[in-house]
C-alpha cells in the first residue's frame, strides 16, 4: 500500500480544493463520505471502555493522529475534521454475518478460518501459472498481518445523522425506533443480492439457501440503484 506522502495530494489537498471551491463567490453545501477506519486504532479501543457508549460525533479524531498503518487510513483524519454525521446500524451486523448472508440465500460460501484464508491467498499469490490476478489482491496487506486483531471497530453515536433522518420519518416514531426499524439485516443484504443478480453482476444462487432472494419490482430496482 502507497504511504501517506504518496496519498496527500489526490486524498487531502482535493479535498481542500473542494471546500475552497464551496466558499467562493455563492456559498455551495459539500457532502463529504468517507469511512470509519480512521478510529481503527487502540485509542479509540479504550476511549469506548471508557465511556461504555460509543464514540461521538463531536470527537476532534486527534487519537488519529498515531497508530493508523496504513497511508491511505492515515489521509482520513486530515480531511474529515468537518461536522459529522456518522452513519452506522444498531444492532450492527459483524463481518461473518454480512459474508455468511450469502450462504443463507444458496450461494456456496462456507466459512473458513482467518489463518487458513491467508494461507490460501498467500498461496494465490505466489502461483506464477495464475492468468488472472485476484480482484481483491490489493487488500493483500491484510493477510500480512493480525487483521482480527488490527480491525476492531468501535461502536459509533449517530445521533446527528438519526435527527437528520428522523425528518423522513412519515410515521413519527421516536428515534430509536425509527432508526431500529432501518437497520441494515440480513433481509437488507438479500435486497442488494437481488438487485446484483437483477442487473447481471451476479449468478443466481446456485442452491436452496435458507431463504429465498426477495423480488423486485420496477421500482425497488430504481431505488436500490440510486
Amino acid at each position: 500500500m502507497l504511504p501517506y506522502s504518496r496519498l496527500r495530494a489526490a486524498n487531502v489537498l482535493s479535498t481542500l480544493a473542494c471546500i475552497r471551491l464551496c466558499v467562493t463567490g455563492k456559498p455551495k453545501r459539500l457532502a463529504f463520505v468517507s469511512s470509519t477506519s480512521t478510529l481503527d486504532n487502540e485509542y479509540y479501543v479504550r476511549l469506548l471502555q471508557e465511556i461504555g457508549t460509543a464514540v461521538p460525533e463531536t470527537d476532534d479524531l486527534e487519537g488519529s493522529r498515531k497508530g493508523l498503518g496504513i497511508g491511505y487510513v492515515n489521509t482520513i483524519p486530515v480531511t474529515q475534521s468537518l461536522g459529522v454525521a456518522q452513519v452506522t446500524s444498531h444492532p450492527r451486523l459483524t463481518l461473518n454475518e454480512w459474508i455468511g448472508a450469502l450462504e443463507t440465500y444458496g450461494y456456496r460460501v462456507p466459512m473458513v478460518s482467518y489463518q487458513e484464508r491467508c494461507t490460501r491467498v498467500k498461496e494465490y499469490v505466489q502461483d506464477d501459472s495464475k492468468e488472472e490476478e485476484h480482484a481483491l489482491l490489493p487488500l493483500f496487506h491484510f493477510v500480512m498481518g493480525d487483521l482480527p486483531t488490527n480491525t476492531i471497530a468501535p461502536e459509533l453515536d449517530n445521533a446527528n445523522a438519526a435527527a437528520a433522518l428522523s425528518l423522513y420519518d412519515k410515521k413519527k416514531m421516536n428515534r430509536e425506533c425509527f432508526m431500529a426499524a432501518n437497520a441494515v439485516g440480513v433481509r437488507t443484504l438479500g435486497m442488494y443480492l437481488a438487485y446484483l443478480v437483477a442487473v447481471g453482476f451476479l449468478p443466481a444462487p446456485a442452491e436452496k439457501g435458507e431463504c429465498k432472494l426477495p423480488s423486485l419490482d420496477g421500482t425497488m430496482l430504481e431505488a436500490l440503484a440510486a
